[in-house]
């Protein structure tokens, strides 16, 4: 029972063909504008875990986000390993990127890179936050070919599933941005090849099954 309330939340059960898709380490000024546009055009929701740092620089991109009725989810101010900084750190981190996303960010929080221990888990749940991991990812921060990931995306994706896509690509040694246009092509080619499933932001497929929670410590 424990576990249920206090791991990390992975997908929800549900018989209905819906998913999530999350987007990390935005904004992006040019991809996440044009991944925008290709939700808009089928109709989809998404989750955006957004860098703090980056959405107090691009302020009107995490309004457009907020309203075109996205959800905005907490992904630190700078994107450090959990794994790697102090208590009090790890509660700066969250404070000052939930203030650069207010007043659209939830209480949901992504850990930067996925990395996580039970100390950094423990502390983003005091503070108030539903901590989201993920039950599908196509290595999408790598060099790999749109058809590629598209492929895995409709092979992989099933119902409840919450799905790890970038429309930015930081990590802790190389923090430039890196070309998404393969990602975005990817991303609308699975619109079309998944016309059943209804796409909706982390809140909302909560709320249409069980939510599926479980130990997530990557180190």
């Amino acid at each position: 029972m424990r576990r249920r309330f206090t791991g990390t939340l992975t997908h929800v059960r549900t018989s209905e063909k819906v998913a999530a898709l999350t987007f990390d380490d935005g904004p992006h000024p040019v991809f996440t504008l044009q991944l925008l546009q290709i939700l808009e055009g089928h109709s989809a929701y998404a989750t955006f875990f957004m860098v703090g740092s980056r959405a107090a620089q691009w302020p009107d991109l995490l309004n457009r986000v907020a309203e075109r009725r996205h959800s905005v989810g907490n992904h630190s101010w700078d994107h450090p390993w959990f794994t790697e900084i102090n208590p009090r750190e790890r509660r700066r981190q969250l404070r000052t990127c939930q203030r650069a996303l207010s007043p659209h960010a939830g209480r949901l929080f992504r850990p930067p890179g996925g990395r996580q221990d039970d100390a950094s888990r423990r502390a983003a749940l005091m503070m108030g936050f539903e901590v989201v991991g993920w039950s599908v990812d196509v290595r999408d921060w790598e060099a790999r070919a749109a058809d590629v990931m598209a492929d895995e995306l409709v092979e992989k994706i099933r119902p409840g599933a919450i799905v790890l896509l970038h429309d930015n690509v930081i990590d802790a040694t190389s923090p430039g941005p890196a070309d998404r246009t393969a990602l975005l092509e990817a991303v609308a080619a699975t619109l079309r090849r998944l016309p059943g499933y209804r796409f909706v932001t982390v809140p909302t497929l909560m709320r249409l099954g069980r939510p599926q929670r479980g130990e997530w410590t990557h180190a």
